[in-house]
């Protein structure tokens, strides 16, 4: 803009730099136009709150990860669903979506079927426990309640736990509801296999396969 510094933007000013800003045959027939704010300002700002909050949750996880013996991985897809955290300890396996204190039944509906692969997914392989899927809101008092419901339009269960403030705490001190808990051995050999292996991956398919472990190891 080349108005002068000392001096409040005009309506030239803005004119002249929305015309510097075009193009030929830039495809706009009638120039610029300005659609309604609110709306679409009101779910910016709304991102922006949840996204510090999950901020806060990743450094808590971070704590827990560095002083307890677990597991927490970021950005886990489950059935076209996008898991921020998925942390695992020897009390069990959470699913963590961080919230800006609201959240609705919709919401919760949403991420069921993510809970629901992973529980189908451990449980093959005969483990008892429950995996849970954990709505975090950081900014306020420690604490924890489990929401079981059901959703209006399909009929399905909704099982949801509300965390509050320190997830660390809270995973910590977590008394599984089934009573049964993971190995941490079992936790080390998860963090070992997650690893990248280029031979599972499109690059490595032309080359050889790793050589077998060794009989001790099985």
């Amino acid at each position: 803009m080349t108005h002068q510094p000392d001096s409040p933007p005009t309506a030239e000013d803005y004119a002249a730099e929305r015309s510097g800003l075009r193009h030929p045959n830039d495809g706009l027939r009638e120039g610029f136009s300005r659609p309604a704010l609110e709306p679409l300002a009101s779910r910016l700002e709304r991102a922006q709150r949840v996204n510090r909050c999950g901020e806060q949750t990743f450094q808590m996880l971070a704590d827990l990860n560095a002083n307890w013996p677990c597991t927490v991985s970021p950005d886990v897809w489950v059935r076209g669903i996008l898991v921020p955290y998925l942390a695992v300890t020897w009390t069990g396996v959470f699913l963590i979506w961080p919230v800006d204190q609201r959240w609705t039944v919709y919401q919760a509906a949403m991420v069921m079927p993510a809970r629901v692969q992973i529980q189908a997914e451990l449980s093959a392989e005969g483990w008892s426990g429950q995996v849970e899927a954990v709505f975090h809101s950081p900014r306020e008092q420690t604490g924890w309640q489990r929401n079981v419901l059901a959703d209006e339009q399909t009929g399905e269960p909704i099982d949801i736990v509300l965390m509050y403030g320190r997830i660390d705490e809270l995973l910590r001190d977590w008394r599984p509801p089934c009573e049964f808990g993971i190995d941490p051995e079992w936790i080390g050999w998860l963090s070992d296999a997650s690893k990248p292996r280029w031979w599972k991956s499109d690059e490595g398919r032309s080359r050889s396969l790793p050589p077998p472990p060794a009989a001790e190891q099985l």
